[in-house]
């Protein structure tokens, strides 16, 4: 009788340490999945930080990526493929957000504004890629 008393307060407590074991690992999902979103978010902050450098600190970078949004002729074809490979960043960089956004880790209301931003430039004079 002991016996059976014994094996089932043991059953029990293997139980409740397998469900607290549960609970647990449901905490430990949440906070990777933070932490995963945190890391994406500080990933895409540093490609936009890097392109907009990039036309920041080089004022031949500068100068074909204002010629190539203006719509003006390029002065050579050197200036030409400076702007093609800037705008082409700018697309891998969209690119990127999207593919984190489809996988959950970019969240809706930070998405929704980057989206409308894309429509803008493309549609928008200023941003001429239909150079590509």
């Amino acid at each position: 009788m002991q016996f059976d008393k014994l094996n089932q307060l043991l059953t029990l407590l293997a139980n409740l340490g397998v469900i607290a074991g549960i609970l647990f690992l449901t905490i430990e999902v949440r906070q990777n999945t933070a932490m995963m979103q945190a890391q994406t978010r500080d990933s895409i902050s540093d490609k936009l930080i890097d392109w907009q450098l990039s036309l920041g600190n080089d004022f031949y970078t500068s100068q074909a990526f204002v010629t190539g949004n203006s719509g003006d002729e390029f002065e050579n074809s050197t200036q030409e493929m400076s702007y093609l490979m800037l705008a082409s960043a700018n697309f891998r960089i969209w690119e990127n957000e999207y593919y984190q956004f489809s996988k959950g880790l970019y969240e809706e209301q930070e998405f929704s504004p980057r989206l409308n931003r894309w429509k803008d430039n493309i549609q928008s004079d200023r941003m001429n890629y239909n150079r590509m």
